[in-house]
């Protein structure tokens, strides 16, 4: 994939909106093992899940050998049941690519394997094979890609899958056949129902994620096996997971002693990775906490909205149901603008924070990254730059819609809007204080950091041009690249952000309607008068009135509380309708 630069502002709030809103639930939690060992690669293989767990009641001398999934062989003493002797069941399968894992009822990760780097079957599907899974415990399997989906069997011959839990009292070999997850919504239903399994016993449907699952074990890790193992994870669309594993990374990275080229480059990529996640990462913890009071992650607005708040129905994008949604309960458009301001907001200027540590001789090549781009792709300080800037771009539009009275019942709202009772003339009539300055917050201060935000990021727009342009490589593989674009037009968008950082500052002439000589009919703003320095506009005082869902005449006031200084087009009205052109 490649992204060709063009610099418009739709460009930057694209991206503000799927960093922090396009969700697929992966969920949360807190590992409870120890440490493990990662995969070396960076396209796949395992995610770092240590199964070595000695589960037995220590009154016997098994000697099993245990499979560590990270590195390299586990030390796993076996699962000693008293008697010597060590019984475990073998669980096979396919999948049409993902990471597998089965869980004991003390919520212990038993056995994974993962498809990433396995030779698809005829029908382009991957096999998997759980080994080592204890006999006499409650076990759960789920496989995770994109969202976490739990294996469920129909135990009864209905066909409606109604339990995930089964146990095993002898030592056997089972498969699955394919394990489809378009079956049932969040669910994986596997072709082979293992029902006259020898010694199978199913249990009652758990509907919770264990934590385990999801949060990843770090200790004793090194850099590159933190690098590989989010890497990993984010190959199957585990971002909650690989944000833990970047995060760790830029911690140790903070205290590493050594500074030679690939330490310094290993500790760059985990703070560009960790950047990205902690942001995508918002819209992953969908799961419920019971108190969706504190609206403190996206899992309380959706317990708001009256989705159903088990863990099952939160696990994946196809799961979440909120057929219990009332007006009343769910949130307040002010409650949406708090949420964006005291967790949004945060992980913006964490992220801006990384890539300012990134050094300018930063490159990472990428294979295979699934579900972001296919093949490989090459990173280095010209795209750290364009992503700085469009994340600081968000956290301007962030400040900016934070220092006005955006409050409304956002619910109530919705069901008139779906029966198509209320017009934009009522709801404004409604909502006196809407797009009013928010006088209960210190809106200068949120504009003046908003206009200082939109400049930085305007400079690292040009920088990243300039850093783009200045590399001598084939950019065949570029993430963000400039071909396509002449080098006039290169130079004029550099012309375009100067203008706009210019209009920042004082009086910024946008055109001069080609009469280059002729100064009276150029069209000038001074954007001051916007972000409080020499003024400041309640935006609900510039909107031209309405008539049902209709603009019924001009704009009010012709120079938006000074911002437009010259220029009669914000009114131009040729045909004579009393609307303006521009909303026609």
């Amino acid at each position: 994939m490649k992204i060709n630069v063009q610099f418009n502002a739709a460009l930057m709030l694209l991206l503000f909106v799927f960093l922090t809103t396009g969700f697929v639930a992966c969920g949360s939690g807190k590992d409870k093992k120890d440490s493990l060992t990662g995969s070396q690669t960076e396209t796949g293989g395992n995610t770092g899940i240590n199964d070595d767990t000695d589960t037995g009641d220590k009154t016997g001398t098994g000697s099993g050998t245990g499979t560590d999934d990270g590195t390299g062989p586990g030390d796993n003493p076996g699962i000693d049941d008293g008697t010597g002797t060590d019984k475990t069941v073998t669980i096979s399968g396919s999948v049409s690519g993902t990471t597998i894992l089965a869980v004991n009822d003390s919520d212990d990760i038993v056995a994974s394997d993962d498809t990433a780097g396995k030779t698809p079957d005829v029908n382009g599907n991957y096999p998997f094979t759980l080994t080592g899974i204890p006999i006499g415990q409650d076990i759960r399997i789920y496989l995770v890609h994109f969202g976490i989906y739990p294996v469920y069997f129909d135990t009864n011959g209905d066909s409606v899958s109604d339990t995930n839990v089964f146990s095993l009292t002898s030592s056997v070999t089972i498969d699955l056949g394919f394990v489809d997850t378009d079956i049932e919504a969040g669910k994986a239903i596997p072709n082979n129902i293992p029902i006259a399994v020898s010694g199978i016993k199913f249990g009652l449907e758990d509907t919770s994620i264990p934590s385990v699952v999801n949060q990843p074990i770090i200790t004793g890790l090194s850099l590159s096996d933190l690098l590989a193992n989010g890497f990993s994870a984010l190959n199957n669309g585990w971002v909650l997971r690989s944000r833990d594993f970047f995060k760790a990374a830029v911690d140790l990275a903070e205290n590493a002693a050594n500074n030679d080229a690939d330490t310094v480059n290993d500790a760059d990529t985990a703070r560009v990775f960790y950047a990205l996640t902690r942001i995508s990462a918002i819209g992953f913890d969908s799961y419920s906490d019971k108190n969706s009071s504190d609206m403190n992650k996206v899992g309380d607005i959706l317990d708001r909205l009256g989705c159903d708040d088990s863990d099952l129905a939160r696990a994946n994008a196809e799961a979440i149901s909120c057929t219990d949604f009332t007006p009343e309960n769910s949130p307040v458009a002010g409650e949406l603008q708090i949420f964006l301001y005291n967790v949004v907001r945060p992980e913006l200027e964490g992220a801006i924070s990384n890539l300012d540590d990134v050094s300018t001789k930063f490159n990472k090549q990428l294979t295979e990254l699934t579900g972001f781009f296919e093949g490989t792709v090459d990173l280095d300080y010209g795209d750290v730059l364009i992503v700085r800037a469009a994340i600081k771009s968000a956290l301007a539009f962030l400040l900016i819609e934070h220092a006005y009275d955006l409050d409304f019942d956002a619910g109530a709202y919705l069901v008139f809007i779906d029966s198509d009772i209320l017009t934009t003339e009522q709801f404004l009539s409604g909502n006196p204080g809407f797009l009013l300055l928010n006088m209960d917050r210190p809106y200068l201060e949120l504009l003046s950091h908003a206009s200082d935000y939109i400049a930085g990021s305007l400079d690292d727009l040009v920088l990243g041009i300039d850093s783009i342009q200045a590399e001598l490589d084939n950019q065949g593989d570029d993430l963000i690249t400039l071909e396509g674009m002449t080098p006039g037009e290169i130079t004029e968008a550099k012309n375009i952000i100067a203008v706009a950082k210019t209009c920042l500052s004082g009086p910024c002439t946008l055109s001069d309607n080609d009469t280059s000589s002729y100064l009276s009919d150029d069209a000038i703003i001074d954007l001051t008068y916007f972000f409080g320095s020499r003024g400041v506009q309640d935006l609900k005082d510039i909107i031209p009135p309405f008539s049902g869902n209709d603009v019924s005449g001009l704009f009010p006031d012709t120079d938006f509380g000074g911002v437009f200084v010259q220029g009669e087009f914000i009114n131009e009205d040729i045909n004579g309708d009393n609307i303006p052109d521009i909303l026609q």
